[in-house]
């Protein structure tokens, strides 16, 4: 697929089952890597549905684990997952705390000539790898992308939900995403477009965040295309962290701050973007004040549109608030 389709629709179609042999005449491989983080009973429910998937005879898969708790948390969910399981299952260790540093080396462990990324937290659905795996071969681009869907229980807050907060953007089934839309949380790719991207996540990153969306603005600028496939979501588990308002806000407040920073550093548009953040901000936080007595959802919201686009100010002039990710 060449880089000039980047900002057209890519349609979605189921390919004839002739296709799935490759040219050597073997079936493709699907490398599913999982970084994880202290999250044993999370990983737990994602192995057993990753051991449900569906493949139809279009491929074969492993799973790949790499923990990135140099305590080994999640060693024996692993082990005990892998004396059932009918496919390869790897296990590692990244000691030092850092997200970049555990996809790396989650990257050198797995087999195939496909990569399939999904966090601790998420859970798939059986057709999950089967979905993402005809749509990618359907369009013929380096990957797709899918859902990331909150999964509320008993106890999530009202004011969650109504929130919204946790509602992620999708987009038109077949669209061609630029690398602001690039995220690692459920994502197939062929192999070889890792080919001289070394590493392939930057460690310096990996504590702050943006490491999915550089890595997708590299692949991008060397011509690599990326669409969406709506049937292909996975459903994401709330900690009691994500579950308080302090959590969204920080979380906005961050990704502002390094947004500025960003804007900063490229001196493109920053001017303007500083702006548009001022005129938000005098909205949002009036909005914000409201919401504290009109319903704990609204001020949540808004607090939250406040507090990224104040990040984003600070971020431009030079200061983060907030540079280091929770561990939630």
């Amino acid at each position: 697929m060449s880089p000039e389709r980047s900002a057209s629709e890519v349609e979605l179609q189921r390919e004839d089952r002739t296709a799935r042999q490759l040219g050597n005449g073997g079936l493709d491989h699907i490398g599913v890597c999982i970084p994880t983080y202290k999250r044993p009973e999370f990983l737990k429910e994602l192995l057993s549905m990753l051991g449900r998937q569906k493949s139809d005879g279009f491929f074969r898969y492993s799973v790949h684990v790499v923990d990135n708790d140099e305590a080994r948390s999640a060693e024996g969910v692993v082990a005990d997952f892998a004396r059932l399981a009918p496919f390869p299952v790897t296990y590692a260790v990244e000691p030092v705390q850092n997200i970049s540093l555990a996809r790396n080396r989650v990257l050198r462990c797995a087999q195939g000539n496909f990569l399939a990324f999904i966090d601790d937290d998420e859970i798939p659905t059986e057709e999950w790898l089967l979905t993402l795996y005809q749509a990618c071969r359907a369009c013929g681009a380096d990957g797709v992308l899918g859902q990331v869907k909150p999964l509320f229980d008993a106890n999530s807050p009202s004011w969650l939900i109504k929130s919204r907060l946790c509602e992620r953007p999708s987009f038109r089934n077949g669209m061609v995403l630029t690398h602001e839309e690039g995220r690692t949380g459920n994502v197939l790719l062929k192999r070889d477009v890792l080919n001289g991207l070394e590493p392939p996540f930057r460690p310096e990153k990996g504590r702050t965040g943006g490491e999915d969306m550089d890595f997708f603005r590299s692949l991008i600028a060397r011509g690599h295309v990326f669409v969406w496939c709506d049937h292909a979501p996975v459903y994401e588990h709330l900690g009691p962290a994500r579950c308080r308002k302090r959590y969204y806000i920080d979380r906005a407040l961050r990704i502002g701050g390094l947004a500025g920073k960003m804007l900063r550093d490229s001196r493109r548009g920053r001017w303007r973007a500083t702006l548009k953040s001022l005129c938000a901000t005098s909205v949002e936080v009036p909005l914000a004040i409201m919401g504290l007595f009109c319903g704990g959802h609204l001020y949540a919201r808004y607090a939250a549109k406040a507090a990224y686009h104040f990040g984003r100010i600070c971020g431009t002039l030079g200061f983060i608030p907030i540079r280091y990710k929770s561990d939630s």
